[in-house]
């Protein structure tokens, strides 16, 4: 069987306020997110919970990151999904949260197709 969904809402959990961004970078690749894909994030400044994965803007920096939040104590360690990138630690202090990924459309590159077959 086959189906296409129209809108986002059929195929993620959106909220009034969620926002689209393409993803720049290969610091994700290990969960499937590639350069070009589009990632939803859902606004937020609330603490994540550990390991949610976060944009956050990087401190002293005109850009953000989507990586997986660690806090320890004071401090805030933003881990990539790629072990080609080393943990990224600021203060916590410094570190503002814009949100936590929702879900993700994998559009960077080819990827394989598959048709689900009914009874």
């Amino acid at each position: 069987m086959e189906g296409y969904a129209t809108r986002l809402q059929d195929v993620l959990d959106l909220h009034e306020g969620d926002f689209l961004l393409r993803v720049r970078g290969d610091s994700m690749l290990g969960i499937g997110i590639y350069p070009g894909d589009l990632v939803v994030i859902h606004p937020t400044q609330a603490e994540p919970h550990p390991g949610e994965i976060v944009l956050v803007l990087l401190p002293d920096e005109e850009s953000a990151t989507l990586k997986r939040w660690h806090r320890l104590n004071g401090t805030v360690s933003l881990i990539s999904e790629n072990p080609a990138y080393l943990p990224m630690t600021f203060k916590a202090a410094n570190v503002q949260i814009q949100g936590c990924l929702v879900g993700h459309i994998g559009i960077g590159r080819a990827r394989r197709s598959i048709t689900i077959q009914g009874d």
